[in-house]
């Protein structure tokens, strides 16, 4: 004589599996948004910190061609006063 082994099929099914499944994945779905808004605002962050620091340098580069374009013109300036005052002397 032999058991019967197998489960038998008239069975209601179980809704915790379904339950635990839905639960499964809205856990992720909160983990998955969490992640994602966390990710743009580092990225958003960074980006804004490395305008900054663009800014920041081109700011220093403008004013130091700015400084070197006078020096240079207020060194011709100073050679052409020279000259007038080498000429008005002789």
């Amino acid at each position: 004589m032999r058991v019967d082994t197998t489960e038998p099929t008239d069975r209601p099914r179980s809704i915790v599996p379904r339950l635990i499944g839905t639960r499964a994945v809205l856990a992720a779905l909160v983990v998955l948004l969490l992640g994602l808004g966390s990710t743009i605002g580092a990225s958003l962050g960074a980006k804004r910190e490395v305008l900054d620091e663009a800014q920041a340098r081109f700011d220093r580069l403008n004013e130091r061609l700015a400084d070197e374009t006078e020096r240079r013109v207020n060194q011709t300036r100073y050679g052409l006063f020279g000259a007038r005052g080498l000429f008005s002397a002789s």
